[in-house]
């Protein structure tokens, strides 16, 4: 039962992330912030770290018996997926425009800057480095960083949820950016994995 509970809390906790950037409900409390609008995004990034909190509770308590433990022989397999979501993670802070997605670039600067893909500044789609190979390198890094260790029930229960989680959250990015950047996306997404794989024919 506190398996259901587990997974009752993450569904919660998705659902409650997701509501927050909803274009029309972020509009909304971003409206209620006044003069403080620009400092929306940063809010919601600490929202959805403290609304953790609460989930992380539910998790301590609940079923903790072995379900998956990675063999000694595999192990080298296990370090290439760690070093694998090191990079990935580092490649991906290197084309992102990171400092809108932690909402520290709309408070230096004063203004609601959308978190995107395009160039800062610019309506330019970012196809550069590890986007040659991946559409969403930290997406990957998610599942690899779920997936990639040691899981007793309650992390298999976890796993599950974020899994699916991250499923949406991926299809959900990829029809914004169609809206966003049109045939050129279609394009790319033609010549580039979503997640991993070898590149098309015709991509440099």
């Amino acid at each position: 039962m506190s398996l259901v509970w587990l997974a009752l809390s993450w569904v919660a906790w998705c659902v409650l992330h997701s509501l927050l950037i909803h274009p029309p409900v972020e509009e909304r409390l971003a409206r209620l912030l006044g003069r403080y609008r620009h400092a929306y995004r940063l809010t919601y990034n600490l929202v959805a770290l403290a609304s953790l909190l609460p989930v992380g509770l539910v998790y301590l308590y609940s079923d903790a018996s072995p379900v998956l433990i990675w063999p000694v022989w595999m192990w080298p397999v296990k370090l290439i997926c760690w070093l694998m979501v090191a990079a990935l993670t580092w490649e991906g802070y290197r084309v992102y425009d990171t400092g809108s997605f932690l909402g520290l670039a709309q408070l230096e600067k004063g203004e609601d800057q959308q978190v995107d893909r395009g160039l800062p500044g610019t309506t330019q789609l970012v196809t550069s480095r590890i986007l040659r190979y991946t559409r969403h390198p930290w997406y990957l890094a998610g599942f690899l960083l779920l997936w990639c260790r040691d899981l007793d029930a309650r992390g298999l229960a976890t796993n599950l949820v974020l899994s699916v989680y991250l499923l949406v959250g991926i299809l959900l990015e990829e029809r914004k950016l169609v809206r966003q950047f049109g045939n050129e996306y279609r394009q790319y997404q033609k010549e580039v994995p979503m997640l991993w794989g070898l590149r098309r024919k015709g991509n440099p």
